[in-house]
Parts: structure tokens; sequence; C-alpha cells
């Protein structure tokens, strides 16, 4: 690029060693892009939007064109303008032209980014209110209670990281668990799960390969963890976490559901409240 802003100032009678007059010819190009991405700017903003039929398609082949045209006319233009003034003077036309592309472009584009941005954060939160009304009325007809507390289907018990749990009703349960801490309007959840290592192969989430016969037996070196654990009536489980010192306080959120049909059993009164999208 260098060469080609030194041919530039030899053409034009220029001293092709002096800096100054390099950053006239850079200043220049710059100016003639800035001016062809104005121009195609506006040009879009005339158009239909999301016209993508044959017709449509022809404004893409103008916008190149309008490009070309406003890029050219640009840089004609201030090197004409600037073929017979001195260094003064050209620094004064790149002020110049610097101000017309700040007002003209780099501001309607913040603007323009600040409104979608606007626009962006409203529409999450209309998807929100949505999503959380839709929630709070499933909560009405769902056992509920408070984060924290324990359902009446399950016994638990902790050591340490270690979360020991009982299903003490008559039915089978798929059982979530996770540890939550309050968010603004929202909750930040950090999910537990049952290691399937040493588990009966094929149950729940426990990893399996298929031996020769076609019996399941456990995978080697494949140790997974299921978020959503079934536990039979009677059976228990011991739920791990990796969540870290941030969650040490945290309340327990659960999630209980007939694991055939999918009705919910129980859920802490934080389970009604979405997770997406993430308000900030």
């Amino acid at each position: 690029m260098l060469a080609a802003l030194k041919d530039m100032a030899s053409q034009h009678g220029d001293d092709p060693g002096s800096g100054g007059i390099i950053a006239w010819y850079l200043s220049v190009w710059i100016l003639g892009l800035g001016i062809g991405a104005l121009a195609t700017r506006l040009y879009w903003k005339s158009i239909p939007a999301g016209d993508y039929s044959f017709g449509g398609l022809v404004f893409f082949f103008f916008a190149a064109g309008v490009f070309v045209i406003a890029s050219g006319v640009a840089v004609a233009l201030a090197g004409f303008l600037g073929r017979s003034r001195g260094v003064a003077g050209r620094g004064v036309i790149a002020a110049v032209m610097l101000l017309v592309l700040c007002v003209g472009l780099f501001l309607p584009m913040h603007k323009d980014a600040e409104g979608a941005r606007a626009r962006s954060s409203a529409a999450e939160l209309a998807w929100f209110e949505d999503n959380l009304a839709r929630l709070q009325a499933q909560m009405q007809t769902t056992p509920h209670a408070p984060a924290g507390s324990v359902p009446p289907q399950l016994e638990l018990r902790r050591e340490g990281e270690a979360i020991h749990v009982t299903n003490r009703s008559n039915e089978s349960l798929r059982v979530n668990l996770m540890f939550v801490l309050p968010h603004g309007r929202q909750w930040e959840r950090c999910w537990a799960g049952v290691s399937d290592e040493g588990c009966t192969p094929g149950a729940g989430g426990c990893a399996y390969q298929l031996a020769k016969d076609g019996t399941k037996v456990a995978a080697k070196g494949i140790v997974g963890i299921d978020n959503q654990p079934v536990l039979a009536a009677g059976r228990a489980a011991v739920f791990t976490h990796a969540c870290g010192p941030r969650f040490r306080d945290a309340a327990m959120e659960f999630r209980l559901f007939n694991p055939q049909d999918g009705t919910a059993r129980f859920q802490s009164d934080s389970a009604f409240v979405p997770d997406h999208p993430w308000l900030q």
C-alpha cells in the first residue's frame, strides 16, 4: 500500500519521500472509502427492506456501483482541492473530510447500533414476561415450595459435596437438582448430577457398550453425569456437583417429574422463573 501511495504522489508531481505527502494521499483514500460506505448506506436505506426476489437482488449489484462511483468522486474531488495547496491547506481539507465522515457515517451508525440494542432489549424483556406469565400459570396447578425446601417425596442427606437423595414416594421420579443464586428477577443455576461410575449398564444415563452377544456392559474409561436421573420408589442416588465456592451457601432447587408422561410432581418456586432470555 505504501508503494501505491508513493506512486500516486509521483504521478501528481509531489515528493514521494515526504511523510506529510504520504499522509495526505492516505487520508484521501480513507475519505474515498468512507464516502463510498456513506453513499452505500444511504442507498440501502432508500430501497425496500427484505426484498429477496430477482428484482430485489438487483439492488445488490447497484450497491457495488454506488460505492465505486461515490468513492471515485470523493477521491477526485479531494485530489483536485488539495492539488495547489501546501501542507497546511491539505491538513485543513483532511480535517474537514474527517468531520464529514464522523457526522455523516460514524455517528449515525453508532445511533443505529444503540437503537438496535434498545429494540433487542425490549424484545427480550417482552419474551421474558411472556415466559414468566406462562410458568406462573403452571405454578398454580403444580405442588411447589420456596427454593431450599426439600420435596415431601424425597429424603435428603448432605456429606460435603455429596448429596444423598432417596425417593420415599410410591412411584418412580425423574429428579432434577440444582443450586440457585438470585440474579435480579432471575436465578443463576448450577446443576448437580449422578455419576454413572459403577452403575448398572444401561440404567438411566449409565454409559455402556454392547458385547458380542448383544448384552450391555459398562463402558470402560467413560464416566458421565446424568442430570436427570430416574429414581424408582424407595431407591437412592448420590448427587455431586462442581459448582464452586460461590454456590456453597446457595439454595437447592428441585424439579420432580413422572418419567412416563412428564407430569410435574413438585417444583421449587425458582423453577417457575425462565432462564431465557437472560436479563442483564
